[in-house]
């Protein structure tokens, strides 16, 4: 499909970047990807939360405190999170 066949239909498109600023200016013409959302990193507790989900199944220390990696990853993305879960395991 080309892209102008997607938005003259009834699908919504959903798009996702840490660069905003490189995207090309057709791209965010009206009628296209013309809605702007931010959605901020996580909090803390919200980051606990991740960790605690990705970690679930993996075994772990007792020197290991999840509230202490959550206090510590301010601007951590859910992704981030995940992907550093990844690479400890």
């Amino acid at each position: 499909l080309e892209f102008q066949e997607i938005f003259n239909s009834n699908v919504m498109v959903v798009a996702a970047t840490n660069r905003p600023d490189v995207l090309d200016d057709a791209l965010l013409r009206p009628g296209r990807l013309d809605k702007i959302i931010y959605i901020p990193p996580p909090d803390e507790k919200g980051r606990l939360s991740i960790l605690k989900v990705c970690t679930k199944n993996m075994p772990m220390g007792p020197d290991v405190s999840l509230e202490k990696v959550a206090a510590e990853t301010c601007f951590f993305s859910g992704a981030d999170l995940g992907n550093l879960c990844k690479e400890v395991s």
